[in-house]
């Protein structure tokens, strides 16, 4: 039944697009001696494997007497693999809009400059290097893009000629939760460095090694959860 609908799916008019990256490749040798240095003990240059007839997890010996070390390892390979397919990911024009709604418009805002700001922030995240989907550099018009975005967000957004609204359920706020969640990657760690940086006055002086070790604190687990990978 596969192979029939696959042989008949080539007989059909396109109905969209797909988009595939897979990243630049990186050498398991080589990634694993970076890790070396991330370690409280000598790292090995490669992951050894443990015969185990009952268990899909070879790579993680367990009952290794190093087992700290080779967690740390398998560990630190996991979460570069998250954070690289997460920065390779598109991001939707609708969670561009729901980020800008929750965290800036949450009591709802003139039309005109929510529209701004779906610009401004579409523009910031092409510069970083992600795509966002319905988004191009120079074409795409603002009122556009909200018009579109809006499409995917149903009723979560009151969405007039002038103003733009949340609807206050608690339904309509998780499901713009859920859509503002694809830009965690993208901003996390910008995140962290701005509550590092807000306790400060403007025009005074910091230590560099002050504000990393404030922000490396809010990766570990007071603000985000432990083991973010898009705040490493």
């Amino acid at each position: 039944m596969v192979l029939k609908g696959m042989i008949k799916g080539f007989g059909m008019l396109p109905c969209g697009v797909v988009r595939m990256n897979f990243g630049q490749p990186v050498l398991l040798t080589e990634y694993l001696s970076s890790l070396s240095t991330c370690v409280k003990t000598k790292a090995p240059a490669r992951l050894r494997r443990v015969p185990n007839s009952f268990s899909y997890r070879e790579l993680l010996p367990w009952n290794s007497p190093k087992v700290g070390v080779d967690r740390a390892l398998v560990r630190g390979i996991g979460l570069h693999v998250i954070y690289e397919a997460a920065h390779i990911g598109s991001i939707h024009l609708s969670s561009v809009l729901a980020t800008v709604m929750l965290c800036k418009y949450r009591d709802g805002s003139p039309r005109e400059h929510v529209e701004r700001d779906v610009e401004w922030l579409c523009e910031r995240l092409i510069f970083q290097g992600y795509e966002v989907v319905g988004w191009q550099h120079r074409v795409t018009s603002s009122r556009r893009a909200v018009d579109y975005a809006h499409t995917f967000l149903g009723d979560s957004l009151e969405t007039t000629e002038t103003r733009v609204k949340p609807v206050g359920t608690h339904r309509s706020l998780v499901r713009l939760a859920y859509s503002r969640n694809a830009l965690l990657p993208a901003l996390a760690l910008k995140a962290a460095l701005g509550l590092a940086l807000s306790p400060f006055t403007t025009g005074q002086v910091l230590a560099l090694d002050d504000v990393i070790d404030d922000a490396i604190l809010i990766c570990e687990g007071r603000f985000y959860p432990r083991d973010d990978p898009f705040c490493p």
